[in-house]
This record gives structure tokens, C-alpha cells and sequence, in this order.
């Protein structure tokens, strides 16, 4: 017996395909909050456990399929778009990346029918690794890390132009919500680039402290007699512990700037004028657009699981990652109407 839930956890069972076929039309085509179709189906064997995830929109005609156990995803279509689906009460709306919605709304509904009947693995779509581990060894943990710094970063810089233009429109709280949503972004990009420099700080913290550990190993093996020369020996592992600090942030920073995306943007007007308001408002929209094309680069390497997967604890740091990312993705977006609505308004100034 399989059993299907929707986006709201209301369970069915589907012991046939009829009633599959049935069950995903009625479902599907329902009118959601956010006033699109779009939504996340979940298929399993038992009420409550789940091996097919289904995002369909059939207004877009497109759907994405995962297949849980092995970590795979459905392939038919070329890329197309992303589409927007109402995850769960918790997550609510969630952006399914254009890699990973490759088959057609007609495609999934014959692969849900098909499992349903089976129980099995369907066979309908070609299947490919998902992303996760793969999507992180394909890109590299370094790449991951410098976009999403760099997303951090800009998403920092818009605020501050936020702040700057909220100053100039003499503080009267136009921006106390997009500011909001641009910090709570920037502190969830924060928490994805901890998670992921995790191992890489150790090793950064080692390399700083080694000529400071020698020289504290020449000490003990009794190798330096004299005080002066322990003093000047103790210099120079501090001088060398800066250089090698020095030194990895200049290559870091190295790093973030061939990291590509948006430029920023180059102020035209001075200080005291009404085209410094100009300024800091394309800012704003560039910095902003920046992180979001980070963000959504970031999602498809490390796509949001379902809740309910059993992730094993080696993992549970990745799944962390995802859900703050997917986070700072939703705040971003929900700051860009504002910001280039503003935009636009400005331009006749």
C-alpha cells in the first residue's frame, strides 16, 4: 500500500493507480495561499515515510522528482525555470532550482501512478545524482565557501546602504523591513560559511599557531640556553605567526575577489546631493542582486532535504547549511521588490 501527503500533511492511500492518477489531479491543481498551484507531494509506503518527493506546478507544466533513498532526481526535460511550491507549515514557500525541475507536470503524474502500482523505484525518468555530498565534491567545499561569503558580504553592503538611504529620507522607517530582512540574511549566510569553514579554520588556526608550538618545543627540549637568545627566538615566531596570518588572508581575500558575480556598483554623484540617493539605492539593488545569484547557485549544490529524511550525523552539518541558505535566500527575496521598487521610483530624480 502506498500512501501520498501533500504540503499540509493530509494523508491518502493510493492502492491503485486510479487512485494515484485520481489523488494528484484533485491535489495538484488546487489553487494554493501564495495563489499558484505550485506544491511539495510526498509518496511512501507507509503513512509517514516517504522514498518519492514530488514538486509539481502545473500551471508552470513543470515538476521536479526525487527519488529519497538514493539521493537521485528526475530527468526528461532540458533546464527551464525554477518554479515556487509550498514546502510545509514550517518551510512554507521554497524555490526548486531550474537543475532539479526537469520533467514535465504529465511526466510526474505518470511516475506517481507507476510507483503506486509498484512500489518500486520508478522508471519512467532517468535518474541522477541529486547534489548534497555530490553537488560539494563536484564544486569543491572552497567554492561553496567563497560564494557564500561573498553573498554575506553583499548582503552586509546593501544593508548599509539601506541604513544610508532610510538616513537621507530623514529616518522615517521606510527601510526598518527591508533592513530586517537583510540582516537576518546576512546572519544566515553567516552560520553557512562557519559550517563550512569548519575543517578549513582548523587548519588555518594550526598554521598560525606552528611557529609559536616550535618555539615553545625548543624551550622544552632545553635547545636555547640563554634568555636573550629565547627572547629574540620568541620575536621571531611571533613576526612569522603574523606573516603566515598575513599572508592566508591576503590569498583569501585573493580568492573572494575572482569569485564571479555582479560588480559593485561605482558612485556617479558626491556626498551632498540628491544623487547620492541615487547611488546608494542602485547599490542597494546591486548588492542585492549579487546574493541572490549566489543564493540560488548555492541551493542547487546543496538542495534542501525533505524534513523528514534521516540524515546520518557526518551529514547533519551539510543539512544545517542548506536550511540556513535556503533561509537567507527567502529574506533576500523578500527585500528585492522593495529595493528596486525604490529604483525605479528614483530614476526621475
Amino acid at each position: 500500500m502506498i500512501f501520498g501527503s501533500d504540503w499540509h500533511g493530509h494523508t491518502d492511500q493510493l492502492p491503485t493507480q486510479a487512485h494515484a492518477l485520481a489523488w494528484i489531479d484533485e491535489v495538484a491543481a488546487m489553487i494554493q495561499a501564495h495563489g499558484g498551484t505550485g506544491q511539495t507531494l510526498w509518496l511512501g509506503p507507509a503513512a509517514g515515510t516517504h522514498q518519492l518527493r514530488v514538486d509539481i506546478d502545473v500551471e508552470a507544466g513543470r515538476a521536479a522528482l526525487r527519488w529519497l533513498p538514493d539521493d537521485t532526481y528526475g530527468v526528461e526535460l532540458p533546464p527551464g525555470q525554477p518554479i515556487t511550491v509550498l514546502h510545509c507549515h514550517d518551510l512554507g514557500l521554497v524555490t526548486i532550482p531550474a537543475r532539479l525541475v526537469r520533467v514535465s507536470a504529465a511526466t510526474a503524474r505518470a511516475v506517481v501512478a507507476e510507483y503506486a502500482e509498484t512500489g518500486r523505484k520508478p522508471t519512467g525518468v532517468i535518474w541522477q545524482p541529486c547534489g548534497g555530498r555530490e553537488g560539494i565534491r563536484r564544486a569543491g567545499r572552497r567554492e561553496l565557501l567563497d560564494g557564500a561569503e561573498v553573498a554575506r558580504r553583499r548582503a552586509v553592503a546593501a544593508t548599509r546602504s539601506i541604513t544610508a538611504i532610510d538616513g537621507a529620507l530623514n529616518g522615517n522607517g521606510w527601510g526598518s523591513d527591508t533592513r530586517r530582512s537583510l540582516r537576518a540574511a546576512g546572519d544566515h549566510l553567516d552560520v553557512v560559511v562557519r559550517v563550512l569553514s569548519r575543517r578549513r579554520r582548523a587548519g588555518t588556526e594550526l598554521a598560525y599557531w606552528m611557529p609559536l608550538m616550535i618555539w615553545a618545543m625548543m624551550i622544552v627540549a632545553r635547545k636555547l640556553e640563554s634568555y636573550p637568545m629565547i627572547a629574540a627566538t620568541g620575536l621571531a615566531a611571533v613576526v612569522a605567526s603574523a606573516g603566515v596570518d598575513a599572508l592566508i588572508r591576503a590569498r583569501y581575500e585573493t580568492r573572494l575577489a575572482a569569485v564571479p558575480t555582479l560588480a559593485p556598483y561605482t558612485a556617479q554623484y558626491g556626498h551632498l546631493c540628491i544623487g547620492s540617493v541615487k547611488d546608494q539605492v542602485r547599490a542597494a539593488a546591486q548588492d542585492l542582486d549579487a546574493a541572490l545569484h549566489l543564493t540560488v547557485g548555492l541551493r542547487e549544490l546543496l538542495p534542501l532535504p525533505p524534513p523528514d529524511l534521516a540524515v546520518p550525523r557526518y551529514r547533519r552539518p551539510l543539512r544545517a547549511a542548506a536550511h540556513h541558505l535556503d533561509a537567507a535566500h527567502h529574506h533576500l527575496y523578500a527585500a528585492s521588490d522593495a529595493i528596486h521598487h525604490l529604483s525605479a521610483r528614483v530614476q526621475g530624480l
